[in-house]
């Protein structure tokens, strides 16, 4: 008697659903097929057969990408007991055998809409086949992933607009995804706006909260959860600065926050405060944050460490009162918080880690008289914490070592320290953890080292930092825990780290190492690299910021009918710089780009080159003209003018004079081509007028004007229609002003509606004057300046923006500045803070970006 396999017909049309086949009797050789078509195999056990083991598929809804696997639930029993039963299996694709007999499926031998079966024989020691047991699934469509959303700003201003910035969208079938868009305000849904940008309305009042929220969707229509920004608080259309980009030349800490996608950046200022930016990894872009309490301090490299999304600061003085954190986990939502201890540590931090699973920072704390190091751990889930001293006096060089957490092993390794190859191993499965050298030592010694615990291999990855005599260390090695063995990495295409950097595992499981360095975005180029675990070798796959500018002082600045150029200049090495850079405007566009130009020479004179100091211009088109050269000479030679994409050295006429090669003179449109003022030439401070007047060629004539003329100068500031102001003179920085207005004879004294105090180096544009030194100090202040045509008479209006913004640039001088007629916008970019130059340790040269809307 053979009993048939009967199949509950409902259960086969489920979808993305295991499938279990309850044979209760037996089948003999030749039974028929349970799927109604396929041969079984030949079944010949009769009714010794052992029993149908009971199966599923995992997983129970399978989307390409996936690996299948058959899973036993209830084994076979052997009715005869004769030993150990084995199973045979057997996969089928859409009814058709797929030849594959093991327990599971490859990934990428499965596709969408494919239904698998799978048949699993038990098969006793003496050959006896029982009937299989089966389960199927089809392969359905997999909704995409998108993880976050932030914004273009946090502080959006009425009538701006304010952009979406998601994360990337993925979907494991390979569909193209769109995002979707739902905004609000004040929770309430904003109806019609889907897209990627929102127009802050200019009747929404002022605090109202913006977010936006977003989903991916594939070809399908099948979504991702939403996910949604944190909320940006609306500020008034009032006159205020607005800062587009970081000052890149001082940030102190970074830290990764790989769900988010991005790079969060602490950014000092000069007065010690911090600002936080972040630095989104799928735009390219920078949006200053808003952590409701900004810590104080500042940061040096052992007085503060990370760990994925955090930043942990203590202080640098020789008492640690307290622990500061920063939670950048939830983006656009940044806050600091503080740790009070219950007992002050006593000594500086020299390198620590932090287990995120049981919120604890194990700590290295040095005895300065001593030398030596206790290890602490402090739990710090809540707003006060009793240190733990783990272990005391310990004599291990372990001061600037390369901890790294690794949490599936359950261990913390400190790789180096100064002058070490030595390798710490802190056991954290201990109930009394505390630290141990290991006979293994590293290929060399390393300080200030990065590393990172890769889960995917089993290994630690570490390298970069100092080698023995201080110098940069551009090496790096796989460490295999088990067997000690160390295999070296290629990362040859990757520039060193100074200890600022880090390498760790991304959202997507690629392996990333970002150099950092002692000031990471001191240069235009910064770049992430990946680190192949097959290859063992790094390449550069995130570019960013390849054609930002240093931060300089003292270049070349002027208006074009596209932007502000910029042109020469130093940077905070004392390098002078050639390249010539534009921000084009007109733009409503929330983040704004300054790109390299590459103009065409002049076919006989060439370039600007390499200069600094250059003289101050209200002109446009574009002048550049005198400066110094790289070895501190005084440029002569031609007047080079822009237009937009060539440099055009003016030809002057061969029998008319020049005026001589000169620095910090004031350039303005006011009669003919171009006028000229004062500056410091060989002789000394001038106070001459030279007007400059092209036709097929240029001449230049010195003007002798009558009236009550400024004394001879350097580095004042003039507005295209002739308003003089400041300037240092051979009695010290000034604070008069004078009017040359248009071809006039004569100079007028300009009469101001407020005193402005001295300024040297200021800027000045059409309407605005902006920053300058006067001989003690920075400034910062920003002045409405309204020539009165032809009067002498100038309205000033100093512009006091709302503390509900990004407040205003540093103090500064020597910046460039222009300004944007078509929305009345003013740009800044650079300058200088500090100690007169030569440049020294406390100098700052800005690499900052501020918008001012001065109406």
């Amino acid at each position: 008697m053979v009993s048939r396999i009967t199949l509950v017909a409902a259960a086969t049309a489920l979808v993305g659903c295991s499938l279990l086949v309850d044979n209760s009797g037996f089948v003999g050789e030749g039974g028929v097929p349970s799927d109604g078509g396929t041969d079984d195999g030949g079944l010949d056990a009769g009714p010794d057969a052992p029993s149908m083991p009971a199966v599923h598929i995992e997983p129970a809804a399978p989307s390409p990408g996936d690996a299948l696997d058959a899973v036993i639930d209830t084994d076979s029993v052997d009715p005869l007991a004769a030993g150990a039963i084995t199973y045979e299996y057997r996969w089928l694709r859409d009814g058709t055998d797929a030849s594959v007999t093991t327990s599971g499926v490859p990934a990428d031998t499965i596709a969408l809409g494919e239904t698998w079966r799978v048949e699993v024989t038990p098969v006793t020691t003496d050959g006896r086949r029982g009937a299989p047991g089966a389960a199927m699934v089809t392969v359905g469509n997999t909704p995409p992933t998108l993880r976050t959303v932030g914004l273009s700003t946090y502080r959006p201003i009425q009538n701006d607009v304010l952009e979406a910035l998601p994360g990337s969208a993925t979907d494991p079938d390979g569909d193209v995804v769109r995002i979707a868009y739902a905004w609000f305000v004040d929770d309430s849904p904003i109806a019609a706006e889907t897209s990627s940008r929102l127009t802050i309305r200019s009747d929404w009042s002022v605090g109202s909260r913006v977010r936006v929220e977003a989903r991916a969707i594939d070809t399908s229509d099948a979504a991702s959860p939403s996910v949604e920004s944190a909320e940006a608080i609306v500020v008034a259309d009032v006159p205020r600065w607005r800062q587009l980009l970081p000052d890149r030349n001082r940030v102190v800490a970074t830290v990764r926050d790989t769900h988010n996608e991005r790079v969060v950046l602490v950014v000092e200022q000069p007065d010690a405060t911090n600002h936080l930016w972040e630095h989104d990894l799928v735009s390219n872009r920078f949006v200053r944050l808003r952590p409701p309490t900004p810590v104080e301090g500042r940061f040096t490299v052992l007085s503060y460490l990370t760990s994925d999304a955090r930043i942990f600061r203590v202080s640098d003085d020789g008492t640690i009162p307290r622990i500061d954190v920063l939670d950048t986990t939830s983006r656009g939502a940044e806050s600091w918080s503080s740790v009070e201890l219950s007992s002050p540590l006593v000594g500086l931090m020299t390198g620590g880690t932090y287990d995120a699973a049981s919120g604890r920072l194990y700590l290295a704390i040095e005895d300065q008289g001593t030398f030596t190091h206790d290890l602490v751990r402090i739990d710090i889930s809540g707003p006060s914490a009793t240190p733990e001293h783990l272990s005391d006096a310990i004599s291990a060089p372990i001061k600037a070592g390369a901890w790294v957490f690794a949490e599936e092993r359950d261990e913390i390794l400190v790789f180096g320290g100064e002058g070490s190859d030595a390798i710490h191993r802190i056991d954290l499965s201990s109930t009394s953890p505390t630290l141990e050298e290991l006979a293994t030592r590293l290929p060399a010694v390393l300080s200030y080292g990065l590393g990172t615990y890769d889960a995917a291999s089993g290994r630690y990855l570490i390298g970069f930092g100092g080698n023995a005599t201080g110098g940069a260390l551009l090496d790096a090695w796989w460490f295999d825990p088990d067997d000690g063995s160390f295999q070296p990495v290629d990362v040859s295409a990757a520039p060193p780290s100074l200890g600022r950097g880090w390498i760790g595992v991304d959202h997507a499981g690629e392996l990333l190492y970002w150099p950092g360095g002692e000031n990471p975005f001191s240069y235009p180029l910064y770049e992430l690299y990946a680190i192949d675990r097959t290859t063992n070798a790094s390449a550069g796959v995130h570019v960013v910021g390849v054609d930002l500018p240093p931060g300089s002082f003292g270049g070349f600045a002027g208006r074009t009918a596209r932007g502000m150029v910029m042109h020469g200049g130093t940077d905070r090495d004392g390098v002078v710089l050639g390249a010539t850079w534009r921000l084009p405007y007109p733009s409503d566009s929330p983040f704004r780009t300054i790109d390299r130009l590459e103009p065409m020479p002049d076919p006989s004179t060439g370039e600007p080159g390499a200069r600094t100091t250059l003289s101050s211009s209200a002109t446009s088109p574009a002048f550049v003209f005198g400066g110094r050269d790289e070895s501190g000479e005084l440029v002569a030679g031609a007047l080079f003018r822009f237009d937009e994409t060539t440099w055009e050295a003016l030809t002057t006429s061969a029998t008319s004079p020049a005026p001589a090669a000169r620095t910090g003179a004031s350039l303005f449109e006011g009669c003919d081509t171009l006028t000229l003022f004062g500056g410091e030439v060989a002789a000394g401070l001038s106070d001459e007028v030279w007007r400059l007047s092209c036709g097929a060629t240029c001449t230049w004539s010195q003007a002798t004007l009558g009236g009550t003329a400024p004394s001879a100068r350097t580095e004042a500031a003039i507005s295209p229609s002739g308003v003089l102001f400041g300037g240092r003179s051979s009695s010290g920085v000034r604070s008069d002003a004078f009017y040359l207005p248009g071809c006039s004879t004569d100079w007028r004294p300009a009469t101001l509606s407020q005193p402005i105090g001295p300024r040297m180096g200021h800027g000045m544009t059409a309407f605005v004057l902006f920053g300058g030194y006067d001989g003690a100090d920075y400034h910062a202040e920003t002045y409405l300046i309204e020539d009165r045509a032809g009067t002498g008479m100038v309205d000033v209006t100093e512009i006091v923006p709302p503390g509900d913004g990004d407040g205003t640039p540093a103090g500064r001088s020597r910046m460039a500045i222009a300004d944007d007629f078509t929305l009345s916008r003013v740009y800044v970019y650079g300058g200088y803070y500090g100690p007169r130059p030569p440049l020294g340790a406390e100098d700052r040269v800005f690499a900052d970006l501020w918008e001012l809307r001065p109406r």
